[in-house]
């Protein structure tokens, strides 16, 4: 029986690290971490971008349609697209749910058009009064106990 699975990948994320910093292997440049950020959220791998934390991506870039014209941030093709744990580990990440997309609405406002876009909104809201005032910590635990029950 291995280790658990969580250890598993500290061990790993550990040796790369470690080969980066005897010069055995290069960093990933900023490029190449955002890309990562942006395949992990277009397969609703939330625990990939948790892993992704560490490397500092940048969770509000933006997302370009079919047509090459931005529609929004990563956080909102999340509520489009995504799962909740996806929405949630994104503004873990830092995502800013203020951020308005090409249509002027905000990822709540875009989670309000979805029929299952209730708890996203719930969140959302909860994350952007935390937004408002970074010093509390009570609109992250309702955050989080909304995220629980999903």
């Amino acid at each position: 029986m291995g280790a658990p699975r969580h250890r598993r990948h500290r061990w790993r994320r550990e040796i790369e690290e470690s080969k980066i910093d005897m010069g055995l292997i290069a960093p990933a440049s900023q490029e190449a971490i955002d890309l990562s950020l942006y395949a992990a959220v277009l397969d609703c791998d939330h625990q990939g971008i948790r892993e992704l934390a560490p490397l500092k991506p940048n969770p509000d870039m933006r997302v370009y349609g079919k047509l090459g014209e931005p529609e929004g941030t990563l956080l909102h093709f999340a509520v489009r697209h995504g799962t909740l744990k996806t929405v949630i580990a994104l503004l873990h990440l830092g995502a800013n749910p203020l951020v308005r997309d090409t249509e002027g609405n905000i990822p709540r406002e875009v989670a309000a058009q979805k029929a299952t876009g209730h708890r996203m909104r719930a969140v959302l809201e909860l994350w952007e009064r935390r937004e408002a005032r970074p010093s509390s910590g009570d609109a992250h635990e309702e955050a989080s106990q909304v995220a629980r029950r999903a």
